[in-house]
């Protein structure tokens, strides 16, 4: 069980003050109205009886004191009495002198008795309705109990020390009592409420919630209210007036358009927490992903994005999250030829040139912030995002860009942010203040962990600030009419096509060029039966890859050929079937290697589309002739 915090239900409690106000009002009218409305008034009259001398019913003995044997006598007939003045015989008797509307059961429930201590005295209490009724039944219950004892016991020692009087105040309304027990206990029932939504509330709501995890706070960005600020800077500039130009509703890219907002300023400090989160480790990749939607993890990449962007580094925003991405909306740019597009293109073995980037990378209004957007949605993306495209796709944005962000997807609901996390310097997590419950983040944590990944810190979204935190954040600004100039101005603007140019210029990028042609020219050269087994998943890998370009090719060919209405040769078709068959049995032969199911499907999937063609298609034409003598040479 969670240990107790005392602070956090404090604070729970005065979060939840209007609830314990409103618990506390409709107990105190339910209250009110039990004690002015719903308690019938009763009435108590009360007579005292003592027991003296004891004498002979209608002889005396000639002895005016008492002995201590009548003394010892009444005290024994004390409790007997008792019974006796609730006995079903007295009240019978005293409902028929009175000539009362009653039962014997009632009227024995409206009498009460009480005994002395020490004293031979009875107290005899009668209560009802009716004051009067409540006076003249105390007397004759008295009356007919002095009758009765002379009766049974032959003995008079019963005398009357106080008769009943009238009461004309109600013995059982109390109203100043009734409301104070009713404000104890919508006081306990308040607190009762207080500690069941702090035991079922797990979501996160302070700073602690997330240390208790092992996990590092590494920015708090607070919450933006409407209309909050513009009240907050009028009451600070005193001649502010809003114009069009300020944030409007559907715009999240709040450091964009108020330097000074409280926001802002969290956004700078995240950009710095997170520039030394690595000691002396260079930071170029960071992925951003979230427990749960609506966390705010698209809003917090955009807003880091611009961040660093001002800081005179080049960005590149990837939004991949292929499934509800939004990052095009949020800069308001096509969507078409996204990351989706961009991984369908790249080639098994990630294969990708700095001059295809082109279509892929977007401008936008934000000098040196490039955006990748989440493009046609797939229906495989997790399968896109596959460790080789990654890997080769990051390799070619940090020739590019100084930082690379990364908006990923939902971890606690898709694994695909999961797959990524290896494969960058910085693990952020938004966490969403009372949204995000801490066993969802341990639960993500975990599934990073279990994968290799590490959460570099987690940034607490949506947090309250109050007047006094707006305040403080303009306490330095001296600007007036806003003609103050950011402090923060990129030195350099670069186009797209000058990174992509000045990235190919890049020695790097030259190595790597040549690393792959050697590879290339190593496997065309060797055939799998003197390869290695530990490579000949690798060769296969490869041979699959070329056989995916000319798919491509194939298609394409095959198009134009149905638009021109020529015919294709069967048996060039066949040929080609006939070395995607020889693939096929190459895996079928070494089912021990570890050729993944992507291989498999491709090479079905090729098969699959050149029977097709050869069924469709018995001709030729003269570009496909011209495509299958290329493809043997090859071969040859």
């Amino acid at each position: 069980m969670e240990e107790f915090d005392l602070k956090r239900f404090a604070k729970t409690a005065w979060q939840k003050k209007w609830l314990i106000i409103a618990i506390m009002v409709i107990s105190m009218i339910i209250g009110y109205v039990y004690s002015y409305f719903f308690v019938v008034p009763k009435y108590q009259s009360a007579t005292t009886i003592v027991l003296t001398k004891v004498e002979t019913a209608g002889e005396s003995d000639g002895q005016d004191s008492i002995t201590q044997t009548d003394i010892t006598m009444n005290k024994s007939l004390v409790d007997t009495y008792s019974n006796i003045i609730t006995s079903n015989k007295v009240s019978k008797t005293v409902i028929e002198n009175l000539g009362l509307d009653m039962s014997e059961e009632d009227l024995k429930e409206a009498i009460s008795v009480t005994t002395g201590e020490t004293t031979a005295m009875l107290k005899i209490t009668v209560s009802n309705e009716n004051a009067e009724l409540a006076r003249d039944l105390t007397n004759e219950v008295a009356k007919v109990f002095s009758e009765q004892i002379k009766e049974i016991y032959k003995i008079d020692n019963v005398n009357i020390i106080d008769e009943a009087e009238l009461e004309m105040v109600p013995y059982n309304v109390h109203h100043v009592k009734d409301l104070a027990i009713f404000f104890v206990l919508g006081l306990f029932l308040s607190g009762g409420v207080i500690l069941l939504i702090y035991m079922l509330d797990t979501t996160i709501k302070q700073v602690e919630d997330v240390e208790n995890l092992k996990l590092q706070v590494i920015g708090v960005v607070p919450l933006y209210e409407k209309d909050c600020e513009t009240k907050m800077l009028q009451e600070v500039k005193k001649d502010y007036k809003p114009t069009k130009s300020k944030r409007s509703k559907e715009s999240e890219l709040i450091v964009l358009e108020n330097a000074k907002s409280p926001i802002t300023e969290a956004f700078r400090t995240l950009r710095t927490n997170i520039t030394f989160s690595r000691g002396e480790g260079d930071t170029r990749n960071i992925l951003i992903s979230s427990s749960n939607s609506q966390d705010g993890k698209s809003y917090v990449s955009s807003n880091l994005a611009i961040m660093f962007a001002k800081a005179n580094k080049r960005v590149i925003l990837v939004d991949a999250d292929m499934r509800k991405g939004r990052q095009n909306k949020i800069f308001k740019v096509s969507n078409s030829q996204g990351l989706s597009n961009c991984l369908v293109d790249m080639t098994t073995r990630a294969r990708l040139e700095l001059s295809q980037m082109s279509k892929y990378i977007k401008a936008t209004r934000i000098p040196n912030l490039h955006v990748i957007t989440s493009g046609d949605r797939p229906s495989n993306p997790a399968e896109l995002l596959s460790p080789a495209r990654i890997v080769k796709l990051l390799e070619l944005l940090d020739t590019m860009y100084d930082i690379v962000i990364i908006d990923g997807t939902p971890s606690a609901i898709v694994s695909d942010s999961i797959a990524i996390s290896k494969f960058v310097d910085v693990v952020l997590l938004v966490a969403s203040y009372k949204n995000t419950k801490t066993e969802t983040l341990a639960k993500v944590k975990k599934s990073f962990e279990n994968v290799g990944g590490k959460i570099t810190g987690v940034i607490l979204n949506k947090y309250p600030f109050s007047k006094s935190t707006y305040t403080e954040s303009y306490y330095y600004d001296d600007t007036k009419n806003g003609d103050k100039k950011d402090i923060e101005q990129q030195e350099q603007i670069k186009t797209v096509s000058e990174i992509i140019e000045e990235a190919t210029r890049n020695p790097k990028t030259r190595e790597r060029r040549v690393t792959y042609e050697k590879e290339d020219n190593i496997w065309e050269e060797r055939s799998l039966a003197n390869i290695p087994r530990d490579e000949q998943n690798q060769y296969l890998e490869y041979k699959i890859e070329n056989i995916s370009n000319e798919l491509v090719n194939i298609k394409n060919l095959f198009i134009q050929a149905m638009i021109e209405n020529k015919k294709i040769d069967p048996r060039d078709i066949a040929d080609i079937k006939s070395e995607i068959s020889s693939m096929k049995q190459m895996l079928d032969l070494r089912n021990d290697l570890d050729v993944s199911k992507e291989i498999r499907d491709e090479i079905e999937s090729v098969k699959a589309i050149t029977e097709n063609l050869a069924d469709i298609q018995r001709e030729n034409n003269e570009k496909v002739r011209k495509f299958i003598e290329d493809y043997r040479k090859r071969r040859g």
